[in-house]
């Protein structure tokens, strides 16, 4: 996964976790 990416999930409150469910 990219890390911007993810970087930009964490500020809107969602977990690498939760952003794997959802991408």
């Amino acid at each position: 996964m990219d890390n911007d990416l993810v970087r930009l999930l964490e500020q809107s409150g969602f977990t690498q976790k939760e952003a794997g469910v959802y991408l």
